[in-house]
């Protein structure tokens, strides 16, 4: 169970956006694309899609799947 305020942005995704962003990264992408204390919805969904698949493509990128999957394999 999750309180929502007013004004609250809600960020829904795949595990393609989670495993390869970090939070700080999603908040960073849609702080850019506030605008007058409202979010551009489109652009802000359509630049984290590519920079989800960006980063995925990046062997060298640690994301947050790779740290999560270091954890449990030791």
């Amino acid at each position: 169970e999750h309180s929502i305020q007013l004004d609250d942005i809600l960020v829904l995704g795949t595990d393609g956006l989670w495993d390869n962003l970090f939070d700080s990264d999603i908040i960073a992408v849609i702080e850019e694309r506030m605008k007058n204390n409202k979010v551009d919805s489109q652009t802000a969904s359509d630049q984290l899609a590519c920079f989800a698949e960006i980063k995925s493509y990046d062997q060298q990128y640690e994301s947050p799947f790779t740290i999560e999957m270091k954890k449990d394999t030791g």
